[in-house]
């Protein structure tokens, strides 16, 4: 488990001397508070990922996970010890109730350093400044979740093709990233999202020795997709995102 409530925050002003304004989108140089999701699945998000991590720390406690939640679907990153680790705490992560879909970015070996953790929040922040400074108008911010692991930055979020596009941009641009992974949910407007009732998942699950949940086959828990991750001395060439064109 990995949770550094503050440790972003202190960067942030220890670096710049200022809290980066990272909740809310510019367009004409103002601040704009406007997320897509609803009120309803901005709480579900947050109990979504104390629930998961929960689950994920009472079975796997020297697993190195974090979990992070938007508009119900569940990004993990971090690393496990086996394929065994990985798999059970994709299954916990799946049977949370109001996740609907799960993407798994887990590698398979030693945890990353505490300095590596730092690394990873500055590149955060980097990130997040970046999109304030330079998304004139091509997106909001306040859409787009931004999670770094090992130098690798993934984007989620409620954005049009041409708003995406411009944030992988963006983010690609910032110094000390290796791949910028969009996982964007595309919508075809640019105003609130239509809030969408969460499904409650039911799991008829049974324990094995080790305390991980096994799901039955027929099972209607939330769907993992897997990210495969570079490895993290190879160096990598970032592909190059379609310019947008502004209107």
């Amino acid at each position: 488990m990995k949770i550094y409530p503050l440790l972003g925050l202190l960067l942030a002003v220890g670096l710049t001397g200022c809290i980066p304004l990272v909740a809310g989108g510019v367009a004409g140089g103002t601040l704009m508070n406007e997320d897509r999701r609803s009120m309803d699945v901005e709480m579900d998000d947050q109990t979504n990922e104390v629930h998961a991590l929960k689950n994920v720390d009472s079975k796997y406690p020297k697993a190195n996970v974090a979990i992070n939640s938007y508009d119900e679907v569940a990004l993990i990153t971090g690393e496990v010890p086996d394929q065994a680790a990985k798999t059970g705490v994709e299954n916990e992560v799946r049977v949370v109730p109001k996740i609907k879909k799960v993407i798994s970015a887990l590698t398979i070996g030693p945890n990353i350093s505490y300095g590596q953790h730092l690394a990873d929040e500055v590149i955060t922040n980097d990130v997040r400044s970046h999109f304030v400074s330079k998304a004139k108008g091509r997106f909001y911010p306040l859409n787009i979740s931004v999670v770094t692991e090992n130098k690798v930055v993934y984007l989620m979020g409620l954005v049009t093709h041409e708003e995406g596009a411009a944030a992988v941009q963006v983010a690609q641009s910032v110094s000390q990233v290796r791949q910028v992974f969009p996982l964007f949910e595309y919508i075809k407007f640019t105003g609130p999202a239509e809030a969408k009732p969460a499904p409650v998942l039911e799991m008829n699950t049974q324990q094995t020795n080790t305390g991980a949940a096994v799901l039955p086959e027929e099972s209607v828990g939330a769907p993992v997709e897997s990210v495969k991750i570079p490895e993290a001395d190879t160096p990598l060439e970032l592909p190059k995102a379609n310019p947008v064109q502004v209107q």
